[in-house]
């Protein structure tokens, strides 16, 4: 199944917040993905002195890190700017933009450190839905002990959630396979780029016996039919199949010929799994070389793990985080006192203004074939394939991190091949027609057009209103559903008020929605990704008064079709010390006096946006 699971993960992550300035409700599911690469933050109250409120998504690819470092750090970056002090919010969020790319380049240990984390968080809520999704379809016999590994699954979820308000993570039923078949057994606290002896002298990344061990279980769940326990062998404590450990040994030892596996006569299988250990073999030399080992499998000094900067970026040693790995990103910053929204889009995640029920779009996607980005990257030396790739890689044009893609110092920021530099939108609210903002990942997009997507919220909500309603007063829900402010006023009861819980209810429904029940019937991918979905409530942010003065007032200039604001070019950051003081305050003060590396070869194409 490559980078899917083989059953979707719907369980759903939400938060909400019943601020009295901008109620909220967020949504993050897994879905289909084998990783959950996607942040956000959620700020109703970020600059009280200054009546701002913040919220961003942060749409991750090759890995969650770049996403979790911006959750982290985006809104410290941004306080930061003389611009942001002075006022001019617009040249403030761009800045902000540039000075997280600084900060991303010279914040190694943290980068790796948070990857290393969310592997093994990643790893601990693989093994546990792999263990509810065996119990579904267990025999009677073996419920026992799934039931245990459900009951730990559900306790873990539940200390979860009461550590945080507002906050929920509610398990969806799946199916799956009997509960014989290999699970990757969860290590404690791995060091996931420690080097482990596998045998015959050879040294490999545990987090890639991790990874083989998971894809090898995962590949058994989806094919029952060809598991043989018999198959499968232990190396290091992984349980890994028998045929694809003796190739990984002679493709490393550079063994031309291959091994014979007596216990397996099935030609097509084993033309499979030569393939397949090949490039697991290659992906191993890479990772033992990138993590501290040398190409030949043999351990390397434990000081060659931190990388160089300097070092020229090619092909075959650059799989660094947020080198090869990247976000896009859609923030907001509210002025509340001037009703003003500042947004800035990077990528292809993207906002949405419900209008009196109408979709306008503040943001626009960014991708590799649109004739603007076409031009900066073939003169960046890039090029786009026919099926929008840039360089066969990625399929998106901006994002924050992807390194790799920007280095060439002769350019400024908005002109590399990758660039990090976002539109910048602003918009005046209407107090009189506004209601929501809709935040959200391209894993939403992928199944609702702007409109489409407004229709179900406000569709959702009044369903989520009539069922309040029917709660006391069933028979006076009309048969067809009807609409709740009328069925109120029919009653003379007060309408359901639309808070942070029903918009967290909201956002689940949006998300059930999106994901595919079929993986094998998505042709386009849509339904297979991550999934985040935002909700901020505007109405309560807006008196009666102004209210009023809004529907007396003619002529007022309500940016139905906000203009992108001009900001002045950026040149390339790539000396260590970053812009600001924030962002030296995320430095890691061992890469201080390092430059980045410097490079015209192509990326390789073996990290690439699949989302």
């Amino acid at each position: 199944m490559g980078c899917y699971l083989s059953a979707a993960n719907t369980d759903k992550d939400t938060h909400h917040e019943d601020s009295p300035f901008l109620p909220y409700a967020v949504c993050n599911m897994q879905g289909w993905r084998r990783n959950q690469e996607d942040a956000h933050i959620a700020l109703p109250d970020f600059d009280p002195e200054k009546s701002l409120s913040l919220f961003a998504v942060f749409d991750g690819h090759g890995g969650a890190e770049v996403a979790i470092f911006c959750e982290r750090h985006f809104g410290t970056l941004l306080k930061s700017c003389e611009a942001y002090r002075q006022g001019d919010y617009a040249l403030a969020l761009r800045t902000a933009f540039s000075d997280t790319d600084a900060a991303l380049r010279n914040s190694f240990q943290e980068i790796c450190a948070i990857h290393d984390e969310h592997e093994i968080k990643q790893t601990t809520i693989n093994d546990e839905f792999r263990t509810r999704v065996q119990k579904a379809q267990a025999p009677p016999s073996s419920s026992s002990s799934a039931s245990s590994a459900s009951s730990a699954s559900s306790a873990s979820s539940a200390s979860s959630a009461s550590s945080a308000p507002n906050t929920t993570t509610s398990p969806a039923s799946s199916s799956s396979t009997p509960a014989t078949l290999p699970v990757a057994e969860e290590q404690e606290d791995p060091d996931l780029s420690e080097g482990v002896d596998v045998g015959n002298g050879l040294i490999v990344a545990r987090g890639l016996l991790v990874q083989l061990a998971q894809q090898a279980a995962d590949d058994a769940i989806e094919h029952p039919e060809d598991y043989d326990k018999n198959d499968y062998v232990d190396i290091a404590g992984y349980e890994l199949p028998r045929l694809l450990v003796n190739q990984l040994y002679a493709a490393m030892m550079g063994d031309e010929e291959d091994e014979d596996d007596d216990d397996d006569d099935d030609d097509d299988k084993e033309a499979d799994q030569d393939a397949v250990a090949a490039a697991a073999a290659n992906d191993i030399k890479e990772q033992v070389s990138s993590d501290g080992g040398n190409s030949d499998g043999t351990a390397g000094s434990s000081t060659s793990s931190s990388f160089d900067p300097s070092i020229v970026i090619s092909d075959d040693d650059d799989d660094r985080p947020s080198y090869a790995s990247g976000c896009t990103a859609v923030v907001i910053l509210i002025d509340r006192a001037r009703h003003t929204v500042y947004v800035a889009n990077c990528g292809d995640s993207r906002i949405v203004l419900s209008r009196d029920g109408t979709a306008v779009p503040l943001s626009e996607d960014h991708k590799p074939e649109d004739d603007v980005e076409v031009k900066r990257i073939e003169h960046a030396g890039g090029h786009v394939t026919e099926e929008g790739r840039i360089n066969g890689c990625l399929n998106l044009s901006r994002a924050l991190g992807d390194l790799r893609y920007k280095t060439n110092v002769s350019l400024r920021e908005d002109e590399q091949i990758i660039s990090g530099t976002p539109d910048v939108v602003k918009c005046v609210l209407n107090p009189m027609m506004d209601e929501y903002l809709l935040l959200m990942c391209d894993g939403i997009t992928g199944s609702y057009e702007n409109q489409e997507v407004v229709d179900e919220v406000r569709s959702l909500i009044n369903n989520h209103q009539l069922a309040a309603i029917a709660t006391n007063n069933k028979d006076a829900i009309p048969s067809g559903g009807g609409d709740a402010k009328t069925v109120a006023a029919n009653l003379n009861i007060p309408v359901p008020t639309v808070d942070g819980a029903m918009l967290s209810r909201v956002c689940g429904d949006v998300c059930d929605y999106c994901v595919a029940e079929d993986i094998d019937q998505s042709e386009d991918g849509s339904g297979c990704d991550n999934e985040t979905f935002m909700v901020v409530r505007l109405t309560d942010m807006f008196s009666e008064a102004q209210k009023q003065a809004a529907a007396a007032t003619t002529g007022l200039n309500f940016n139905c079709d906000p203009n992108v604001v001009e900001l002045p070019a950026l040149t390339l950051k790539r000396k260590a010390a970053p812009t600001t003081a924030a962002a030296a305050a995320v430095t890691d003060t061992t890469t201080n006096n390092q430059e980045d590396g410097q490079s015209n070869e192509e990326p390789s194409a073996k990290r690439r946006k699949t989302d």
